[in-house]
């Protein structure tokens, strides 16, 4: 086990290094930075957004703390080091699906392969978040975009609406799909999963979604004072282009050692019909890539390093 904690955390470090060294948009970035260093409330805000990327990642473990108890009694402390380690693992998988991987290290082995149950929850509470603001989003923006008759734009932003509506108010019933034939059928071979989805109470489903929707407050607000950083006031449009880049980025799978790329092509794209300030867009973009994902991977990795794993006698 310490030999692949050893690996897996100094290969993930040299990963990471080497993907945001070689990055041109580090090296711009960086000037960047040391422009705007002249500036005490610029570096405050560098600070903050830095800060507020702690908060990001400690409400997602409160979060995935209170889907795992049903399983194990794990604490804040413990939940905290598997959500960076598992930001580790997830930086080198399509969209971060593998965020499980590195969370279940933290856990006995007994209740390993359940708590997958509990982190895809989680996770689908995110999503379902990004989602609906997104769907929210594009209802007043859609004419921007595509040049469609009124009847079908008007048709369309209706549709967005009730899929927004109806994402967010099926959630919390999502234990009863566990209920359905298929799944029952199941249940003798896959018994602590379905057990464990059943288990789950809409009040808690509910918790889960404000959690998520809290969490997804928090990066928005840094993609807005990142905007602002660069250049780009903030406004209710360009809160609404950060809702949709949001959306367009958690539909499309991308890996996240990879992604920045995508990222800054999606945000130039989502925002090109209302800004046309496309380094500033890029800069914001990249800064919170590096700060968001970039940075707990590398925090993620020391984490791995000097865990303590559950084993098998747990």
């Amino acid at each position: 086990m310490n030999i692949l904690k050893i690996t897996t955390a100094l290969l993930a470090l040299w990963f990471i290094y080497k993907r945001v060294i070689e990055k041109e948009q580090f090296h711009v970035f960086i000037d960047f930075i040391k422009q705007k260093s002249q500036s005490p409330q610029t570096i405050f805000y560098i600070l903050f957004v830095t800060v507020m990327m702690f908060v990001n990642w400690g409400i997602e473990a409160i979060k995935w703390r209170l889907l795992v108890m049903q399983l194990w009694p794990i604490s804040f402390k413990e939940s905290f080091k598997a959500i960076f380690a598992g930001a580790t693992i997830s930086f080198f998988t399509p969209n971060r699906v593998g965020d499980f991987a590195g969370r279940i290290f933290f856990l006995p082995n007994k209740v390993r392969l359940p708590s997958i149950i509990a982190t895809f929850i989680g996770n689908l509470s995110q999503l379902i978040i990004t989602l609906s603001a997104g769907l929210f989003c594009s209802a007043f923006f859609l004419s921007e975009y595509f040049q469609w008759s009124g009847a079908l734009i008007t048709f369309t932003k209706f549709a967005a609406c009730i899929a927004g509506i109806g994402l967010l108010a099926a959630f919390p019933f999502i234990k009863y799909i566990a209920y359905l034939p298929p799944l029952q059928r199941l249940k003798n071979k896959y018994n602590s999963y379905i057990t464990l989805l059943e288990n789950y109470t809409p009040r808690q489903l509910t918790y889960t979604l404000f959690l998520s929707l809290l969490r997804y407050s928090v990066f928005s607000i840094q993609y807005l004072i990142l905007f602002c950083i660069a250049g780009i006031h903030i406004s209710p449009t360009l809160v609404a282009v950060v809702c949709l880049i949001f959306f367009v980025q958690a539909v499309i799978p991308t890996v996240a050692i990879t992604e920045f790329a995508f990222r800054g092509s999606v945000a130039i794209l989502v925002a090109a019909p209302f800004f046309t300030a496309d380094n500033e867009i890029i800069t914001a973009s990249f800064a919170l890539w590096l700060i968001n994902l970039a940075l707990p991977a590398a925090i993620g990795s020391l984490m791995i390093l000097n865990a303590k794993f559950q084993n098998n006698s747990n």
